[in-house]
């Protein structure tokens, strides 16, 4: 099935529901700011977590900044400069990391919302 054949079907639908339904669902589809995604996952059931995990990420980062000063003021000592340079990868992989997480937490937010609007769609067809 095409792209075309899903938004002629998704009209379809649109059109065979009343003014307030139609009103009601085009309401629903609008997408929450950025910002609003964003601070949406410090709350819920994980929001604790997530608010663990910013902490952890900001702390990773001083300590990367504070590694890579070091990386590049130590004399040319290979040791130094290993255990500095090594220090400072690490916490810029764990930054990665905490980005891809909280980007998970948002995608997993976004396909709850859409699962939700479909209940309700189910739920509007069956008092029909």
């Amino acid at each position: 099935m095409s792209n075309k054949d899903i938004s002629d079907f998704d009209k379809l639908i649109f059109e065979s529901l009343s003014q307030e339904e139609q009103n009601f669902l085009a309401s629903l589809n609008e997408e929450p700011k950025l910002s609003d995604q964003a601070l949406g996952i410090f709350t819920g059931k994980f929001g604790w977590l997530n608010w663990l995990t910013t902490i952890i990420l900001i702390l990773m980062g001083i300590v990367a900044v504070y590694a890579l000063i070091r990386f590049i003021t130590v004399s040319p000592d290979i040791a130094g400069m290993l255990k500095w340079g090594m220090l400072t990868a690490y916490c810029m992989a764990g930054g990665l990391v905490g980005k891809l997480w909280f980007a998970q937490h948002m995608q997993t937010n976004r396909v709850l919302r859409e699962l939700k609007k479909l209940e309700l769609q189910i739920a509007s067809l069956k008092q029909d």
